[in-house]
């Protein structure tokens, strides 16, 4: 199984330079479910005997993130994030090998469903996820909130996410998602990622100055 997934994976694809393919999941699973079973029931299913009977075997976890990716509907992430959230602990999936073409397939578009921006924090908070799964979540917050990685206004959104995070997660989750930085031509991977956000320190800070004395307080030492 390991043999025939490793073609597939981010660390295979850098190498060979492969693209996405333009077929999707619910798709490409309709050959072999038919039309009356959707995928997303098929997935729910999946998750469902992940939780009951995985033992948390590390290649049944790397299974369950592709539908996870930006390519597919929000209400997969929801379910896996959400609705089974107290699986994400034992999702450890090293970003090499995650099954993709690139890890910007789960990085762009920014999310913008709340529940799934909510159940990400929730993670954070909580310091339920590590490696890949954790740089999701900290790269959708982060570009939830600062001006210069959010794609639209959303500010009284994003002044209350970070007020949510500053409160309520430990120093290492805050202080990632402020010195978070991101491209679009091409993707910047941990642990760099986590440090070239400093460089908008200023900017930041002026987006910070919107918020309560004690989120200021908190990130004082972060940006100034």
């Amino acid at each position: 199984m390991q043999d025939l997934l490793a073609p597939f994976t981010v660390a295979v694809a850098k190498l060979s330079g492969t693209t996405a393919s333009g077929e999707t999941l619910d798709l490409v699973s309709k050959s072999f479910l038919g039309p009356s079973t959707p995928f997303y029931q098929y997935y729910t299913d999946f998750v469902g005997l992940y939780d009951a009977i995985s033992f948390s075997h590390p290649l049944f976890a790397r299974l369950l993130l592709p539908p996870l990716s930006m390519r597919y509907a929000a209400d997969y992430r929801k379910y896996l994030w959400s609705d089974y959230g107290h699986i994400l602990r034992t999702i450890k999936v090293p970003l090499e090998a995650v099954i993709a073409s690139g890890v910007e397939e789960y990085l762009w578009p920014v999310e913008t469903n709340a529940e799934v921006i909510a159940a990400y924090l929730r993670s954070l908070v909580k310091e339920q996820v590590d490696g890949f799964l954790r740089f999701v979540a900290i790269h959708h917050v982060a570009c939830n909130i600062w001006p210069d990685l959010r794609q639209d206004g959303g500010e009284d959104r994003a002044v209350k996410l970070l007020q949510a995070l500053a409160e309520q997660a430990g120093f290492d989750a805050v202080r990632d998602v402020v010195y978070y930085y991101q491209s679009r031509e091409q993707a910047v991977l941990p642990p760099a990622c986590f440090t070239r956000g400093s460089e908008m320190k200023d900017s930041r800070w002026e987006f910070v100055n919107r918020c309560d004395p004690d989120v200021k307080d908190r990130l004082d030492k972060l940006l100034q």
